[in-house]
């Protein structure tokens, strides 16, 4: 019977532990995206990174861009060049799936002008 409320009373210090966790793998995620796309990068150079590092990245034309910062949820403003769009998984989470997407803002001239990082939490 002590076992079983010795369990209990752990139930929730685990799983404050594994919450606390699971923010610092996005966080972490969050700063390698950041990392590997720095401001004024060229639109070549993340677009090769893009593609060789996250399969689930799209590459945008600048009427394209124009229309998803008017449409898209957070709105923002375009740039004036391309953009790329896409997303890092975050292995390990205990409680769900949790991604980062990633837009990558390209000016007309084709320097990485803004990075906008959100994370993505989908519940079991």
């Amino acid at each position: 019977m002590r076992l079983w409320h010795i369990a209990l009373a752990l139930l929730p210090i685990s799983l404050a532990a594994s919450c606390v966790n699971d923010s610092w793998r996005v966080h972490y995620a969050s700063a390698q995206i950041r990392s590997a796309f720095p401001p004024g990068m060229t639109f070549d150079s993340a677009q090769l990174k893009a593609r060789a590092n996250y399969p689930r990245s799209i590459v945008y034309s600048p009427a394209e861009c124009e229309y998803w910062s008017h449409h898209g949820v957070p709105a923002y403003p375009a740039r004036g060049g391309r953009c790329i769009f896409g997303i890092k998984e975050v292995p390990g989470i205990l409680w769900g799936d949790v991604s980062v997407s990633f837009r990558l803002m390209f000016s007309a001239d084709g320097a990485l002008a803004m990075r906008y990082l959100d994370p993505i939490y989908t519940f079991l």
